[in-house]
């Protein structure tokens, strides 16, 4: 019997391979249809190691794809197009750019909603025109077909059996230590419509979530030390979150975890809460910060939170010890040089109000297609590439010293430097590089506090004696 196989394209700068969960919710649902199903990750060279298996044994092949994964998507799908087998692209980039896709050859169809039923429906070959949730083409004409309803979250059982999650584990930042995390999929969606974010079109602006026993269940099969809970609004229901950690007390677990939070759901906790989800291993929660300038979170983000609670959120924490991992970004289409400065200023705020708080950036603003920012970025010159070529190329060149293109940034030099050496500030050395480690930090702290970033052989000087450092036995 002919297999339909899933296939994950490794990214333009491949990292440490990351699980995708919708693919396995994806493989799960419709190989407990019936289906013979096979995940290929190319993260981990399982798709061109395994090449001619996939155009042998397939009748359909399917990829998720953002847009980083384009060239490998592109470049396996040419492969397997030439066995005539029909190719069906999913995920984030088709969804926004379905008929820039179904332009080239080697791809036959889009989903653009869910595709649980979808693919479905495509490896049972029913009429193309009746599969809702589909683009594709006919007599070089694409056409559409209606959406396809959401499906529940709670009917999928994952199958772990189809990958070997010992691989994908990563690692989350616990009091200056990196910890091995297993991440599970427990929530899609988000009701909120930040204008730098693609949620709203990914998920309708819909939040759908795994119930409590749901999620202790799948927590149960796989017996992970950590589990990093991936759900933008994990903390929307505080009372699925109370029947969380009653189900962690009744069954007397020790793992720990990471969640999501925002701003606002912090304040609407109150101190016995917080103080339970330490009791029931919550080690860190992630906070998108995002921006110090009150302007800047209503008008050009959207964020729903205030600039001025984020401290008080933070103090609320630090009592009980729970670390966080608070995002930033500047160079935002609009925003100002006094409002980026105001960015930086809360920054270092937060670094010296509380000890167990990893700031990730401020990162420079990247306009990945989709959400109203981008949109405004189009507007102040951004030039969108008009082909799946076109964005290979543009992930090629735009690496993070190349930012001719943010064309609105009117200080990018110094800006640059002022984002590395925030990011350097933030080091924690463990052994025996804690030390020299501890005197650079204290380096690049200074120039945080008197804002000089010039000369900056440090970082250099700090790399090479860290490496000899490390080599010494």
């Amino acid at each position: 019997m002919k297999q339909v196989s899933l296939i994950i394209p490794k990214d333009q700068n491949p990292e440490k391979p990351v699980v995708f969960l919708g693919m396995l919710y994806l493989a799960s649902y419709i190989k407990n249809k019936g289906v013979n199903i096979k995940i290929y990750d190319e993260q981990l060279n399982e798709a061109t190691n395994n090449i001619n298996e996939i155009i042998k044994n397939s009748s359909l092949v399917g990829f998720t794809i953002m847009t980083s994964q384009l060239k490998s998507a592109k470049e396996l799908s040419e492969r397997i197009h030439e066995g005539n087998i029909k190719i069906v692209w999913g995920g984030s980039h088709p969804l926004l750019f379905p008929k820039q896709c179904l332009k080239e050859d080697y791809v036959d169809y889009i989903v653009y909603d869910e595709g649980e039923e979808t693919l479905l429906e495509l490896s049972k070959q029913k009429e193309i025109k009746n599969i809702k949730g589909l683009y594709y083409k006919k007599n070089n004409t694409i056409l559409k077909n209606k959406p396809r309803e959401y499906i529940d979250l709670n009917e999928i059982r994952p199958d772990w059996s189809l990958i070997n999650i010992e691989k994908y584990k990563h690692q989350v930042p616990i009091d200056g230590e990196k910890r091995d995390a297993f991440p599970l999929h427990v929530g899609r969606g988000c009701p909120f419509k930040c204008s730098f974010c693609i949620q709203t079109i990914l998920n309708k602006g819909e939040h759908r979530s795994l119930t409590a026993e749901n999620i202790i269940r799948e927590i149960k099969e796989i017996k992970a030390e950590v589990f990093d809970l991936e759900d933008d609004n994990f903390f929307m229901d505080l009372n699925r979150v109370r029947e969380f950690c009653r189900l962690y007390k009744e069954n007397n677990f020790t793992f720990k975890w990471v969640g999501t939070c925002r701003v606002n759901y912090i304040l609407r906790m109150d101190n016995d809460f917080i103080k339970e989800l330490k009791e029931c291993g919550c080690i860190l929660l992630r906070m998108g910060l995002e921006s110090g300038s009150q302007r800047v979170l209503d008008e050009l983000i959207n964020k729903g939170i205030k600039a001025d609670d984020i401290l008080k959120a933070i103090e609320k924490i630090k009592p009980f010890g729970i670390s966080l991992e608070c995002s930033f970004m500047v160079g935002i289409p609009k925003e100002t040089i006094k409002e980026q400065n105001e960015t930086f200023d809360l920054i270092k705020k937060i670094i010296k109000s509380y000890d167990k708080v990893h700031i990730i950036g401020a990162q420079l603003y990247r306009p990945y297609p989709g959400a109203k920012m981008y949109e405004d970025a189009k507007e102040l010159g951004f030039k969108e590439p008009q082909s799946t070529d076109e964005w290979i190329e543009f992930l090629n060149n735009f690496g993070f010293l190349d930012v001719e293109q943010l064309t609105w940034i009117q200080n990018k030099k110094q800006l640059i430097k002022k984002c590395k050496y925030f990011a350097w500030s933030q080091i924690k050395p463990k052994g025996k590089v804690k030390p020299i480690g501890l005197l650079f930090r204290t380096l690049f702290r200074l120039r945080m506090k008197i804002d000089f970033y010039y000369l900056g052989f440090d970082i250099w000087l700090y790399k090479k004696l860290k490496d000899l450092y490390l080599s010494r036995k």
